[in-house]
């Protein structure tokens, strides 16, 4: 079990290098994206400035000559340059459009990507926060899960003052059916009295293993009384549960 969280970690660091790889490429993504708005402002500044440079000079021209043939000629140069100016424009700017059109379509799939991998990277950490406070025989929480629900509750109840029971179960004589009849057939039992207890448990109660063959039951809103009603019909149900072994029937009980 060691080496799986071992290697769920391992994957999980792998995922989030990736995501931060992906978060440094938005990042200069938007820096580029910056530098084309910077450029192309700084484009039309410039031509702004030609096109009215052109339009002051053939004023000028206008004003200084009265050869009309002349006069012609520089004016359709004067036009031209703008014209040619206006192209080279629109030219450059319909390639930087282009490529910024291509970058944001990269970047695009990329945040999908990224997405993608943050979704599979909160599902895996979520899977192993689940593991590590989930006991590996029994399938239900452990000891670590049990110590800060056992806070949360105990916060609640000085603050509130609602009644709260904690029933802590011990199988009897464990050790013996362990050395008579193996420990794959103790957690076998330990299995069969967690689900036991669970089936019992409301939504709002908590139950837990607490290492060997203790159980924790976090009763919330309980009274004492009640409590041991409760602890008396598990105990019972614990009894007739069953267990057999080789075809011959086990007795096992457990102490609340």
């Amino acid at each position: 079990r060691g080496e799986a969280l071992a290697r769920e970690r391992a994957a999980a660091a792998a995922m989030l290098a990736q995501v931060t790889e992906r978060l440094g490429e938005m990042a200069a993504y938007i820096a580029g994206a910056s530098a084309d708005r910077l450029a192309s402002r700084e484009a039309a500044d410039t031509l702004n400035t030609r096109v009215l440079s052109d339009v002051s000079g053939l004023a000028d021209e206008v004003a200084a000559t009265d050869d009309l043939v002349a006069l012609r000629a520089r004016v359709a140069q004067r036009l031209e340059s703008v014209s040619r100016q206006v192209r080279e424009f629109h030219a450059r700017e319909a390639e930087r459009f282009a490529t910024a059109s291509q970058r944001a379509e990269r970047m695009r799939l990329r945040i999908g990507e990224l997405e993608t991998e943050t979704r599979e990277l909160h599902r895996r950490l979520e899977a192993e926060k689940r593991r590590s406070r989930t006991d590996a025989v029994t399938r239900i929480p452990n000891r670590a899960s049990f110590d800060e629900r056992l806070d949360a509750e105990l916060a609640r109840w000085r603050r509130f003052r609602a009644p709260v029971c904690l029933l802590i179960w011990d199988v009897d004589r464990f050790k013996a059916v362990n050395d008579t009849y193996g420990h794959r057939a103790g957690d076998a039992a330990l299995r069969e009295i967690a689900q036991c207890l669970d089936a019992r448990r409301r939504e709002s109660d908590f139950l837990a293993r607490l290492g060997g063959e203790e159980f924790g039951l976090l009763l919330v809103g309980t009274a004492v009384g009640e409590a041991e009603q409760v602890a008396n019909e598990m105990r019972e149900r614990i009894a007739a549960l069953g267990f057999h072994f080789r075809g011959a029937p086990v007795t096992i009980t457990a102490s609340c």
